[in-house]
């Protein structure tokens, strides 16, 4: 009995052990995976930076706030930068942990320009936003920007901004009306042959007359750019060439003086005539008598404004201006007074072109479309008499089968002008 008694204690005793030490559940903890949302340059990030999915859910039910960047439009989430990869959505399943990168779309667009090998001058610069489709006027780039030397300090002629560094594309020009739909930079495009007709001189002119050898005036001859001279408000056609009368008017119904030899109508006599022009520019005393024998008042020693007549022993002569009324604004004198500063340096030998070199102006720049001279029907002075009341002009503005005929006029008619150089 006493053994019964001892054997069922100790399987109570057992029971009781095998009950106190059973194992704890072996369920597995949650699954968990952390969704990381980068910005990429957001000025305000996305918040929050990271969610979590928890099984048994497999996808975001809610995404965090959207980032904000100035000029860019939010454009989701991608597995890759730059909206490369696939697009992350509250569709997507979530089986690892994972970092997604935010989409910019632009929504401010540039415009830059870009010299593209010109030697000389600088590229417009815009400082302007637009929007897409937006309409973006094109700069200018004319004035001074010019591409590699040709020979003589001449460079290949700009010919407008091209999408394409190669000039492939349609060209724009100053004023042209560009369409925005992206950051867009303009390539300046130039001329590529050897001839150094229409293409830029120097002084940031064009050239249009090569003599082959250096003469005793030089070797080229180039005009002034279109915008030469838009500073005096006697002139009212900003941009465009000035005008005036040709000059000397008589004073006082004098008969007038022709100074410029008829003879002086050649190339190269530009500068000598514009000189004689200039150097009777103030009050001169004439032959009482009217005819063309004049004497300069300083070589006189008389007083410039006063009346008063004197003799050199064999004629008598009278005070008369040969610019009488005229305000200073003479073609020759605008022309000689002209001044530039280009590529550092200054050029200030300009001069009214004579008969001659007038007509290889109008032959190898107006004719060909270049130069920017004034429009249908415009003419221009030169700096050769005809006689003493009237000098040589030429037709700018005609085209067919007298084209661009030459003529003179009245020293007091009034007719556009377009200072030159020779080099």
């Amino acid at each position: 009995m006493r053994t019964l008694k001892i054997l069922l204690a100790s399987l109570f005793i057992a029971l009781l052990t095998t009950t106190g030490c059973k194992k704890k559940d072996d369920t597995p903890p949650p699954i968990r995976y952390t969704v990381t949302f980068d910005s990429q340059g957001a000025d305000v990030e996305a918040v929050p930076t990271s969610m979590t999915v928890t099984f048994p859910a497999t996808t975001l039910d809610e995404f965090p706030t959207p980032p904000e960047k100035t000029n860019y439009d939010f454009g989701g989430w991608y597995t890759e930068v730059d909206g490369g990869g696939s697009y992350f959505s509250d569709f997507t399943e979530v089986t690892e942990d994972i970092t997604v990168y935010a989409k910019w779309i632009q929504v401010v667009f540039s415009v830059s320009y870009d010299i593209n090998g010109g030697t000389i001058g600088s590229v417009p610069v815009d400082n302007n936003s637009y929007d897409y489709n937006e309409l973006a006027t094109v700069l200018g780039g004319l004035g001074g920007l010019a591409g590699p030397v040709i020979r003589d300090g001449i460079r290949q002629r700009f010919l407008g901004w091209y999408t394409d560094p190669d000039g492939t594309t349609y060209p724009y020009n100053e004023g042209d009306l560009l369409p925005i739909t992206e950051d867009i930079t303009l390539y300046a495009i130039y001329t590529t042959d050897n001839d150094v007709l229409r293409k830029v001189g120097p002084a940031g002119g064009w050239v249009f007359y090569d003599a082959g050898s250096t003469e005793s005036w030089g070797r080229y001859l180039e005009a002034a750019n279109p915008d030469w001279e838009t500073t005096n408000p006697a002139w009212p056609w900003e941009g465009d060439d000035p005008v005036s009368e040709w000059g000397l008017k008589p004073y006082q119904g004098v008969e007038p003086v022709q100074i410029i030899n008829e003879a002086y109508t050649e190339i190269g006599t530009g500068l000598s005539n514009t000189n004689i022009i200039t150097s009777f520019y103030g009050d001169l005393y004439l032959k009482s008598d009217g005819t063309t024998s004049y004497y300069d008042y300083d070589w006189a020693g008389l007083t410039s404004g006063i009346k008063e007549t004197f003799t050199d022993g064999v004629s008598d002569y009278e005070f008369g201006s040969m610019w009488e009324d005229y305000d200073g604004i003479v073609a020759a004198k605008v022309c000689s007074d002209y001044s530039l500063e280009y590529n550092d340096q200054t050029y200030d030998d300009w001069f009214l072109p004579s008969k001659d070199e007038l007509n290889q102006m109008y032959l190898n720049l107006c004719k060909e479309g270049v130069g920017g001279f004034a429009g249908t029907g415009a003419s221009y002075w030169s700096s050769s008499q005809y006689d003493a009341w009237n000098a040589w002009y030429q037709h700018f503005g005609f085209l067919g089968p007298e084209d661009g005929p030459q003529d003179y006029s009245g020293n007091a008619s009034v007719y556009w002008f377009r200072a030159v150089r020779a080099f």
